[in-house]
């Protein structure tokens, strides 16, 4: 009989990526757990939770953290990491290769865009973390030890091409049975959009609302913002949507947009040109972008017909490309290789 690895993702659960993927595993008969050092604002949980935000002395902390790490290397024999590594300046990496411990880095966005790259590749993209001299000097030092990356998209691969020896296109994974799609009615006359960026800034929100204004003068529908809400009452707020709208900057989607789909609802989010053709074709996200926002949304306001039969297009496509159970066996996969 085959010996399951044991498996942790750590040391962050990036909207509740890490804790659905490692649950997905031990569906599978994996020893497979999710740790997050501290709480995080939309209300996701894991199988550890080292509450290290609620700890005021720095050294204190990192007590806790380093004796985590050791359990950790008795216990498992596959880190996944999310984001970064456990310990500061990575120094877990150099001790994890010495024992032969498999190791994988999932990025997710922020950590690794670099603003050079970002400003190379679109003329709307904002990155959160002006400094790429740490991230290049941080992604750098991680592919020394690790080998294989994960990547969502080609929109985040840019950032890290050339490093790793080997870098993998995995889609974020969701559990779509949890979210029960609500189609747009194709009678409604007066729409309801949707828009809850995480941070306004980067999501275009300024441009967003700038449309609304506009078109608050021209057509009757709602508008509503959410903001500083947990998961699943925003989930609960997405359903009565018959428009979301994600971000207009980036230029690829996120968890938001594939919620979105799975809730049957149509999707406005920014999809790069060049990137297009990288997605499946059946993508039925609606693209738009600052200067093309205003007329997307009229068309969606004034079409009820294809607000409806854009949201079924979206349901069908989370179910074929983002299962979570789908996902969850490709990585074990890849774990194989490592």
């Amino acid at each position: 009989m085959e010996k399951k690895s044991r498996i942790i993702h750590l040391p962050v659960n990036p909207v509740n990526q890490a804790n659905i993927l490692s649950n997905a595993q031990r569906k599978l008969g994996y020893q497979a757990y999710c740790c997050q050092y501290g709480s995080n604002p939309f209300g996701f949980i894991s199988d550890y939770n080292l509450n290290i935000d609620k700890i005021g002395n720095k050294y204190q902390r990192l007590y806790y953290i380093f004796i985590f790490f050791i359990k950790a290397i008795f216990r498992f024999d596959i880190f996944h990491f999310h984001c970064t590594t456990m310990l500061p300046r990575n120094i877990d990496l150099v001790v994890l290769k010495l024992l032969r411990k498999k190791m994988i880095i999932h990025y997710w966005g922020s950590e690794i865009r670099c603003k050079q790259i970002a400003d190379k590749n679109s003329n709307y993209v904002k990155v959160k973390i002006e400094n790429d001299e740490a991230i290049l000097r941080n992604i750098k030092y991680i592919s020394k030890y690790v080998r294989t990356a994960i990547v969502a998209d080609y929109e985040l691969y840019a950032y890290i091409d050339g490093y790793f020896d080997r870098i993998l296109i995995i889609p974020q994974a969701i559990k779509a049975e949890d979210y029960m799609p609500r189609f747009p009615s194709r009678e409604n006359i007066k729409p309801r959009i949707i828009h809850a960026p995480t941070n306004k800034g980067y999501k275009g929100t300024e441009y967003i609302l700038k449309a609304i204004a506009r078109l608050s003068n021209e057509y009757d529908f709602e508008f509503t913002l959410v903001e500083g809400v947990k998961n699943d009452e925003a989930i609960a707020i997405y359903e009565q949507a018959d428009i979301i709208i994600d971000q207009i900057l980036d230029g690829s989607y996120g968890i938001f947009s594939i919620e979105a789909m799975a809730l049957g609802k149509p999707v406005i989010c920014y999809i790069r040109e060049d990137l297009r053709d990288k997605y499946p074709m059946d993508l039925p996200i609606v693209s738009a972008n600052p200067d093309t926002i205003y007329d997307v949304l009229r068309q969606l306001i004034n079409d009820a017909n294809m607000r409806f039969e854009v949201g079924q297009r979206g349901r069908k496509y989370v179910d074929k490309y983002h299962s979570v159970d789908k996902i969850a066996k490709e990585l074990i996969g890849v774990y194989k290789e490592l």
